[in-house]
């Protein structure tokens, strides 16, 4: 099988071109940088998923398309970006496809299309809750979501997995969750929200993204999620694993929604990003529990502990210098 993986230079692509490689696949590594290198084994190609030509030559001979290609962090100075990449890109990904015959494609999505709403009691949520895109909490919801609408109404029909908040060695540009955790062990922030965490092991995520090449059905979504923590609960673990005292101090959920009002409007003004962007603070807003039973019965996902993330996020980050 030749697998074309769209934004292999990123978190999520590199692991699942390992997983590709290490079973023997034809992998093709499709982005626009390769920094660090690639795993042995996989062929690089160099392209934008909005450049509907690189795509085409990029997905010759191929039988599947991993589409992981997005931008992922919760702020950027042009909301528009969003648009351009996450929805434009999976359009452009989807046409390119239909017009290479490719029998599957899979369009990796994300939890937070899942979220909506301010806070109230905790309730279980799964793949099966149809958001409206005007219920999305900021523009990186809002444009994932876009994107799953899209993948719905296209002939390709993809299968559709949606990770939650992923942790685990390899994140070199540092996702929110990587972020949050190198912060948390370098004692960098004096407190915490107070609310619910699903932390997933990268690892768990790029196995599912195969058990999806292998089973997943066409217009199905997928949650690949992880361990369902509270915030004490999630601090005690980075705290006992990295050796560094955790923040005692939980700031009310009013109070950050404030501060991330205001901090967007100094964002906007300066072009900085901000420490705590309004749509991560949204999401935190919710008491939510993710259920992957879905993806554990149709496609054999097996979700692992917390633990094992962190502690091998712990020791990749002490390897790479971004923690002492």
């Amino acid at each position: 099988m030749r697998v074309l993986v769209t934004g292999a230079g990123g978190f999520l692509g590199r692991h699942v071109i390992e997983k590709l490689v290490s079973r023997g696949e034809e992998a093709v590594a499709f982005d626009q940088t390769f920094k660090p290198a690639l795993p042995g084994g996989a062929e690089p190609m160099l392209g934008s998923v909005t450049d509907p030509k690189a795509l085409m030559r990029a997905m010759e001979d191929c039988d599947v398309v991993v589409h992981c290609a997005a931008l992922t962090g919760l702020w950027q100075r042009r909301a528009m970006d969003y648009e351009v990449v996450n929805v434009g890109g999976t359009r452009t990904v989807l046409d390119a496809a239909q017009k290479m015959s490719i029998a599957k494609v899979v369009h990796v999505s994300s939890f937070v299309t899942l979220i909506a709403g301010e806070r109230g009691e905790a309730r279980k949520v799964d793949e099966r809750l149809e958001l409206p895109l005007a219920r999305m909490l900021g523009p990186y919801p809002r444009s994932k979501r876009r994107a799953e609408l899209i993948c719905r109404r296209h002939p390709v029909d993809p299968v559709i997995v949606m990770p939650t908040a992923p942790i685990g060695p390899g994140d070199y540009n540092l996702t929110p969750p990587g972020r949050m955790l190198r912060d948390l062990a370098t004692g960098k922030l004096p407190a915490l929200i107070d609310c619910t965490w699903n932390i997933v092991d990268i690892r768990a995520v790029a196995e599912g993204v195969i058990d999806a090449i292998d089973m997943g059905r066409p217009g199905r979504r997928y949650l690949l999620g992880g361990e369902n923590l509270d915030t004490d609960t999630l601090a005690g673990l980075v705290e006992r694993l990295s050796g560094r005292k955790a923040p005692r101090m939980r700031v009310p959920y009013g109070v950050a929604l404030a501060a991330g009002y205001v901090s967007a409007a100094n964002a906007a003004l300066t072009g900085i990003a901000p420490t705590a962007p309004l749509t991560g603070v949204r999401l935190a807003g919710p008491r939510l529990r993710f259920s992957t039973k879905r993806a554990e019965q149709e496609i054999g996902y097996r979700p692992t502990s917390a633990i094992s993330a962190f502690r091998d996020a712990l020791k990749w980050m002490q390897t790479e210098g971004l923690i002492g």
